[in-house]
């Protein structure tokens, strides 16, 4: 299982990026924290690409304004979980399962961003 998922997850040198530069997990998970930052601090208008997007966030300006600060606050918890828990997850799961830190690390920050987005979408619709 270890090789399978290092196969999927892992790169050891992104293309297009100086020689010698290897991405690690924190980076995904900086890079998911980063992303919703735009989205906290409103400067997505509505649209059809970018942001928390269903009838009932797109119904009006202030609802897609409030859904997205919403979303884009459990993101950024969420990616700072993954920051902080980052290395014993990864220990424990590659002591237990094989394959590297790197795998194992990224998988833990794709992880918490999809909690992340399932506990903003809950949050959002339990509202009443």
């Amino acid at each position: 299982m270890g090789r399978v998922l290092s196969a999927i997850v892992r790169w050891n040198a992104l293309p297009g990026l100086p020689r010698g530069w290897k991405y690690t997990p924190e980076v995904v998970a900086a890079t998911i924290a980063v992303a919703a930052l735009p989205m906290v601090a409103a400067w997505v208008p509505p649209n059809p690409y970018y942001g928390f997007r269903t009838p009932a966030t797109m119904a009006t300006p202030e609802e897609w304004y409030f859904a997205n600060r919403l979303l884009g606050w459990y993101m950024i918890f969420s990616q700072t979980a993954a920051l902080v828990t980052i290395n014993s997850v990864a220990a424990a799961m590659t002591s237990r399962f094989g394959s590297d830190r790197v795998t194992w690390g990224t998988l833990w920050s794709c992880a918490a961003a999809l909690l992340g987005i399932a506990a903003g979408v809950a949050h959002y619709y339990s509202r009443g």
